[in-house]
């Protein structure tokens, strides 16, 4: 993980994904909400009050920066891609979309898309056509 982003990740209690800032010590994950509702946690000796909640660590993602095509009322900007989660994408108008997982490597999100000369293609050079369509930890297209 990197140390500057947006983070989320699944509840311990009860799977629900939360979105926040990013606290990990000793293998745990904990994701901050809030910083206003008197819930105290220990981390490095300070006591923190905010609203926070232990995620399973394997689910834990960054924000990527980048937004979906999927323009709505709810996403003028398009629904947010995150690391870990699954994209349709495709690189040529009219070619078949593939189903790919996001992930962080080496300084950047990437997919790996089949028959590019590489076949790993950073998220940006999708801007516009990616379509978000759920994440590796909760749904299987």
């Amino acid at each position: 993980m990197r140390d500057i982003g947006k983070y989320r990740g699944q509840r311990k209690d009860n799977g629900e994904l939360v979105y926040g800032d990013l606290i990990q010590k000793n293998g745990r994950a904990w994701i901050v909400t809030e910083f206003e509702t008197p819930k105290s946690i220990k981390c490095g000796g300070l006591q923190i009050l905010a609203t926070t909640y232990e995620v399973i660590p394997e689910t834990v993602g960054e924000f990527t920066g980048e937004h979906d095509k999927e323009r709505s009322r709810f996403f003028p900007h398009g629904k947010e891609i995150w690391e870990g989660g699954i994209v349709k994408a495709s690189i040529y108008q009219g070619e078949e979309s593939q189903i790919l997982p996001v992930y962080y490597d080496k300084g950047a999100f990437w997919i790996d898309y089949e028959d590019s000369e590489s076949d790993r293609v950073p998220v940006g050079c999708f801007i516009g056509s990616l379509e978000v369509i759920g994440n590796i930890h909760e749904e299987k297209p």
